[in-house]
């Protein structure tokens, strides 16, 4: 729960995961799981020199994530996807 943010600059309103630490096969691997539920991403490298990666929940898929994630998801990171809590 604590691995990304809820990026409200401008009019963006995405949620990155910080997937820094993951391989970009295994960055793709968990685009292609998240795709399973219909929610939309993009692959945005972090640092080129060493090669990481973040991945970008688009804004069309917002509603969608906080309808799956709300429900489990702990008071105290519910402003993560964007609510006020």
């Amino acid at each position: 729960m604590d691995d990304g943010y809820f990026d409200s600059h401008d009019r963006t309103k995405i949620i990155l995961l910080f997937t820094e630490s993951f391989s970009k096969s295994n960055c793709i691997l968990l685009q292609s799981l998240l795709s399973n539920f219909n929610i939309k991403t993009t692959l945005n490298i972090r640092n080129k020199e060493k090669d990481t990666y973040r991945i970008r929940i688009s804004k069309i898929s917002m509603t969608l994530v906080r309808e799956l994630v709300i429900p489990y998801i702990h008071k105290y990171f519910i402003y993560k996807l964007g609510n006020k809590g």
